[in-house]
């Protein structure tokens, strides 16, 4: 199913960079953050070695405005930390809601840190790096 929606409905705009990181460590794993039409944000990996996909929801549409966010401007950006733990950045297109994710263990897609909720307005006045 997961395949499915990555294939079908996940949507990505030009502007938010990278969507997909390849990491090579304990893990050869291409991890890719996504926004679905239907089912709100999610990330999955790649094993390379094992040839299978896991798949996380990040947050759902029902979380965020009343599930009406259905918007390619939503799609998140990922990168991998010097650790290996991963963040995800996502918000929503014309509002001011934006959240941060970081994995709570290294190359590990399925335990996360509670949200970092900030405002655009936040972010460029603190401009604040996450632990």
């Amino acid at each position: 199913m997961h395949q499915r929606l990555l294939r079908d409905q996940a949507v990505w705009t030009l502007w938010s960079d990278p969507r997909a990181v390849r990491h090579v460590d304990r893990h050869d794993r291409t991890y890719v953050a996504y926004y679905t039409t239907n089912q709100g944000w999610w990330i999955s990996a790649f094993d390379h070695e094992t040839r299978q996909w896991m798949h996380h929801q990040l947050r759902s549409h029902e979380q965020s405005a009343g599930g009406r966010w259905w918007d390619d401007h939503n799609n998140p950006a990922i990168t991998v930390r010097k650790d290996g733990r991963i963040v995800v950045i996502y918000g929503e297109h014309s509002t001011e809601h934006s959240w941060t994710r970081i994995s709570t263990e290294p190359e590990d897609i399925s335990s996360w840190q509670a949200e970092i909720p900030f405002t655009q307005e936040q972010a460029i006045a603190r401009r604040e790096n996450h632990p």
